[in-house]
C-alpha cells in the first residue's frame, strides 16, 4: 500500500496550473512551429499534446500523479458508481470552468466520462455477467 501524498489537488487545480504555466506555453508554441511537428497531419491541439509528452513527459506524469481521487473503498460495491459520478463532475467542472466556449475536446471529455459512468452502473446493475 503507498503512502498518502501531501500535495494531492484537485483536477481542476491542475488544469489551472497548466493553464496559467506561460514558460510551457511559449515552449509547446514555439516547438509547434517546428517542421518535424508542422509534417503531422493533425490538429494543433494534438501536436500539443504530442511535444508535451515528447519533451515534458516527467512534468505531465507528476501533474498526474497529483490529482486527488476521491476516496472509495474497492470493496464496496458501490465504489464504480462513485468514481464514475466523480468523472462526471469533475469533467464538467472543467468543461463549465474554460474561458473556450462550446469546445469540442472538453465537450468529448464529458461524453466519455458520462459513458464511463453508464459502464460503471450497467456493471451493478448485472452482476451474472461479471466474468
Amino acid at each position: 500500500m503507498s503512502s498518502a501524498r501531501a500535495d494531492y489537488r484537485s483536477l481542476v487545480d491542475v488544469a489551472d496550473e497548466l493553464r496559467n504555466n506561460v514558460e510551457l506555453h511559449k515552449f509547446v508554441s514555439s516547438e509547434n512551429t517546428k517542421d518535424e511537428w508542422q509534417k503531422i497531419t493533425t490538429s494543433n491541439f494534438q501536436r500539443s499534446v504530442g511535444i508535451l509528452f515528447v519533451h515534458r513527459g516527467d512534468y505531465m506524469y507528476e501533474l498526474a500523479l497529483s490529482v486527488k481521487l476521491p476516496s472509495v473503498n474497492a470493496t464496496d460495491s458501490d465504489a464504480a458508481r462513485q468514481l464514475g459520478v466523480w468523472a462526471v463532475n469533475t469533467a464538467l467542472s472543467i468543461y463549465a470552468s474554460t474561458s473556450r466556449r462550446n469546445d469540442f475536446f472538453l465537450l468529448h471529455g464529458v461524453t466519455a466520462a458520462w459513458s464511463l459512468l453508464q459502464v460503471c452502473l450497467l456493471q451493478l446493475l448485472t452482476p451474472k455477467l461479471r466474468w
